[in-house]
């Protein structure tokens, strides 16, 4: 436990490589990241770096309210096992009008009979059309008589009480401007028996129908899309998006010649996950910013960024190029671990030869040595000058008779100390109190189960 739980504070309180984040350093069309700085000097008045990580760890998980979390899970799963035995006739109608709307026959044809014995066979080709409409969702579905009723209207909504009696609302909400997607087309086959027939001599035959089915698949994108569950008009949970899809060319998607953008948003209460900006460039700068937030605070940030250039060689999709990876992962504005690479194709390289020469002490550690040379990332507080130096190192291991290697990130800090592993700085007696909050917490989430 104490292994894992020491993972866990790594990835909370330094996250080098899981939760990064970069910069955008070009004019486009995304959101301004802040660029990571580039340090030549590692800072020496940080006395005590473990302490203001646990300081930083333990005021984290202080924003964290597992028991206000699991208490509106609990009321969300209550009320949907209150109405889970209710007639849902209606709604099932309603969603067989839906279908009808979104699928259209373009073209229904005989294509063959076949006698087969005392058997004919119909093969009829169908083409179709589906565009898959969220917009067609609509209509109020209201809790009563234990049966949900249907009453015409604009946005789709689901209408309950909840244990204690309050108005309980789903309800989806889309924009009316839209983007035509292209997603495929899709072959389906459909069997239908049609029974038995008299011959002229007297006999039976069987007789069936197969349809060959091509649906052509589209979908509208709505520019927002919308999703709430409220509670006496307590919002429980919102799920917003917001793709952008203006920079596609055509009506398919196309990785080579399109830009796309687009936000993303998921709150639990007063608490906001938010992916603020991602912005896809096959030939530029391609980018992504996220938050978790509780309330107005911040408690943490990320972002990346990376230049790229996409082509086909043999016709197969291929990357000429990935420069300029950037990162930016901070904890309630006091710790931040940036980092930044060149050239990414190479660094892949390298880790990609490492992995394959993991038995081979010498060209194992020489391929470390040049992942480390192209990278350059450390640790900070607060500050453009660099705390702690992160680098990776290798380690070896025994799987039965044979070792291999394998590397982990090290510390190095001003006071020439070294830690060699996360647990050996993230450990037990250094971060005690960390940990125990952290105990306190998934102890009082295993409650739940």
């Amino acid at each position: 436990m104490k292994k894992y739980l020491t993972y866990f504070l790594m990835t909370l309180l330094s996250s080098v490589f899981m939760f990064s984040s970069c910069n955008d350093k070009k004019d486009n069309d995304s959101e301004d990241i802040e660029d990571p700085k580039k340090p030549d000097e590692v800072v020496t008045e940080i006395d005590n770096p473990k302490e203001i990580l646990e300081k930083t760890g333990i005021e984290f998980l202080g924003y964290i309210d597992p028991e206000a979390i699991m208490s509106a899970t609990e009321q969300v799963a209550g009320v949907v096992g209150m109405y889970y035995s209710y007639d849902i006739s209606e709604l099932e109608d309603a969603y067989e009008n839906i279908l009808e709307q979104m699928v259209k026959v373009t073209e229904s044809m005989l294509e063959s009979t076949i006698e087969d014995g005392n058997y004919v066979s119909e093969y009829w080709n169908v083409n179709c059309e589906a565009a898959l409409k969220l917009s067609l969702f609509s209509g109020h579905f209201e809790a009563k008589d234990n049966k949900w009723v249907y009453s015409e209207a604009k946005d789709l909504q689901f209408i309950a009480k909840d244990m204690n009696g309050n108005d309980a609302v789903v309800k989806l909400t889309t924009s009316d401007k839209v983007k035509k997607v292209y997603l495929g087309t899709f072959t389906d086959n459909d069997y239908f028996y049609l029974g038995d027939y008299e011959t002229g001599d007297g006999g039976l035959k069987g007789y069936e129908r197969i349809y060959v089915i091509d649906n052509e698949v589209y979908a509208e994108m709505p520019e927002n899309i919308l999703f709430t569950f409220t509670v006496a008009n307590n919002t429980m949970l919102k799920l917003e998006l917001k793709p952008d899809l203006s920079g596609m060319q055509g009506d398919e998607f196309n990785m080579i010649k399109d830009k796309y953008k687009g936000s993303a948003s998921v709150s639990i209460l007063d608490y906001n996950w938010s992916i603020d900006n991602v912005a896809y460039d096959t030939n530029g700068n391609s980018a992504v910013k996220m938050s978790l937030s509780k309330g107005a605070k911040n408690l943490i940030s990320a972002s990346a960024s990376i230049d790229t250039k996409l082509g086909v060689n043999g016709g197969e999709m291929q990357m000429s190029s990935a420069n300029n990876i950037y990162i930016n992962f901070d904890i309630l504005g006091k710790v931040q671990v940036k980092g930044e690479c060149e050239n990414g194709l190479q660094l892949l390289e390298a880790f990609n030869r490492a992995e394959y020469n993991d038995d081979n002490e010498v060209l194992f550690k020489s391929y470390v040595t040049e992942i480390n040379s192209m990278i350059d990332f450390g640790v900070y507080f607060g500050t453009v000058i660099k705390s702690a130096d992160i680098r990776l190192e290798p380690f070896a291991d025994k799987d039965f008779a044979d070792e291999y290697w394998y590397t982990q990130p090290v510390f190095y800090f001003p006071d020439n100390t070294a830690y060699t592993t996360f647990e050996a700085f993230f450990n037990e007696k250094d971060f005690g109190k960390v940990i125990g909050k952290f105990m306190e917490l998934a102890q009082y989430l295993d409650a739940f189960e």
